[in-house]
């Protein structure tokens, strides 16, 4: 049923005069007529309405589970984070500079060559000092640059077994030609993706270790030196596909976040109970790592049900979730937690009716930091989903709903002696409604109200016995709502806003248990009867 606007009520109420006296002649125009005072009867409409037309778009809270039998359950599932490894775990730019000295032998025949043998190490770290054995890198820039103060030609030839790629040990030549201009110099940058670097451990660090041969030429230079060459390397822009080692603790504020519940937005207060709501908090970790989660604060808030928070309790702290081991490289494990009235204060939780969730999720990897073994991948990410199950199963005593909507006469009632509203209720939902309209100006200040009390306009069938509690037949109620001339004077064209009040009810006075199914519903037919004041002259 389209909602009546006002403006339309005034002309829709005149057809039928209006067609009365479309007979008469222009030129009666000296004629008295009369006053008439017409009594007109038409119905507005009707609708239909299940619980899903009346929970459509009820916030975060939209959707409807229902079982064999058709009882319905309101259920949420989101995700609150998802985070990966390489967001977490990351290496900024290495660096690594080498100098050597080297001594050119004096009694190297013309046209012999010699080569000296070096060894050096990179260290390869992070802020937290991750113990890392290997790593396969996804991309990244590696950096190769040599300077060489020697005044005569040499080659030097970098290598490194523990730099792969493909299994292929990292060389590199460098030709160093002297052409009279010091120093000379040469480089290379590397595109690491698909390369693998493997590390020692000696002083308690990661040793990238490094072979440099340099190979002299003998000549009828008698200067011996010592020539110094410096070897720098770097590696930048580093992204790891995979990565193994002993990850150190590291703290993560992860987010704080609310969902909002617009099925309680309207709510005033009263009693709401709930047979077995459900919270369920899932996790899906891929790390190779301990992680503790700790969700600090899941709280229930409203604006205007004391006490206003309810933090929910029975959450472990801190949470450990369960971590594959290195067989299961690439492969997620699941932990959950689950919160019903046994293990929580879920109840009271839900009877605060909050508008919001406020939550906060932190968590710890290796909160130990002597868990050896670690591994992650580029992939790997640990989540964590919430899933909330509100099954239609309960009481509501006096629960009470508001809502303030845009209303306006825009014709003048002064037209009408009265007008009365036929309302024919019939509804197999378990609940009754009883309902006030409050009429207010455009500061939202009270002009006048409906009734002079609530009243019971929607009725509420009987629920059937356990454990299905099923109405089965409806219950019907007709009410009429009549508004005379001084009620009428007052609303007017002052009338900008209506506040509605609703007080919902079970059965038993609001104590008795009830279920809601899918074919429940809720049929309205509406009419209206009005008395006109008319004065043809006046048209």
């Amino acid at each position: 049923m389209k909602p009546l606007q006002s403006r339309s009520l005034i002309p829709a109420l005149l057809v039928f005069t209006l067609l009365s006296t479309s007979c008469l002649k222009d030129d009666f125009t000296n004629i008295h007529l009369p006053v008439y005072e017409p009594t007109i009867a038409f119905p507005i409409g009707s609708a239909r309405l299940t619980i899903s037309d009346i929970l459509d778009r009820a916030g975060d809270l939209d959707f409807l589970h229902q079982d064999a039998n058709g009882f319905l359950t309101v259920y949420h599932r989101s995700t609150l984070l998802s985070e990966y490894a390489g967001d977490l775990i990351t290496f900024d730019r290495q660096e690594h500079d080498t100098t050597l000295s080297v001594v050119f032998p004096v009694n190297l025949p013309v046209g012999d060559s010699l080569t000296l043998s070096y060894v050096f190490a990179q260290k390869f770290s992070n802020s937290y000092d991750d113990v890392v054995d290997s790593i396969r890198f996804k991309n990244g820039d590696f950096t190769i640059e040599i300077e060489s103060m020697m005044d005569r030609d040499a080659v030097v030839i970098l290598t490194s077994p523990f730099v792969t790629k493909n299994d292929i040990p990292l060389k590199r030549v460098f030709p160093l030609n002297y052409t009279g201009t010091l120093p000379v110099t040469a480089s290379v940058t590397i595109d690491l993706e698909g390369y693998a670097f493997v590390f020692d451990h000696v002083g308690n660090q990661n040793n990238l270790n490094f072979y440099l041969d340099v190979r002299v030429f003998g000549d009828a230079n008698p200067d011996p030196g010592p020539f110094d060459i410096t070897i720098s390397i770097a590696q930048d822009n580093l992204n790891y596909r995979a990565l193994f080692g002993l990850i150190k603790t590291r703290s993560m504020a992860l987010l704080h976040d609310a969902i909002n519940i617009d099925i309680f937005k309207k709510g005033l207060g009263g009693e709401f109970r709930i047979n077995d709501p459900r919270i369920g908090i899932y996790f899906q970790n891929s790390f190779g790592i301990p992680i503790s989660i700790e969700i600090d604060p899941l709280m229930g808030t409203s604006d205007v049900n004391p006490p206003y928070q309810v933090h929910l309790t029975g959450l472990p702290k801190p949470f450990m979730l369960n971590a594959p081991d290195i067989s299961q490289v690439g492969q997620k494990v699941a932990s959950s937690i689950y919160l019903d009235k046994t293990n929580s204060n879920l109840d009271d939780f839900l009877n605060l009716l909050p508008q919001r969730v406020e939550y906060g999720v932190e968590g710890i990897i290796n909160p130990t930091g002597s868990v050896p073994g670690n591994f992650v991948l580029d992939t790997s990410y640990f989540e964590v989903e919430v899933e909330i199950e509100i099954p239609l199963e309960g009481y509501a005593n006096g629960f009470t709903l508001q809502d303030t909507l845009k209303f306006s006469f825009e014709e003048d009632l002064n037209m009408l002696e009265w007008i009365l509203f036929r309302v024919n209720a019939e509804s197999t939902f378990p609940v009754e409604a009883a309902i006030q309209v409050t009429f207010l100006d455009s500061l939202y200040n009270p002009i006048d109200s409906l009734f002079d009390s609530y009243q019971v306009i929607i009725p509420g069938a009987l629920p059937g016995p356990p454990p299905d509690y099923r109405s089965l037949t409806p219950a019907l109620r007709t009410y009429d709502i009549k508004a005379t001339s001084d009620k009428l004077k007052k609303l007017n064209k002052d009338v900008k806003y209506l506040f509605l009040t609703g007080k919902i009810n079970t059965a038993g006075g609001g104590n008795q248990v009830v279920r809601i199914y899918t074919d429940n519903y809720l049929k309205l037919t509406v009419g209206i009867q009005s008395k006109l004041i008319l004065d043809p002259t006046e048209l």
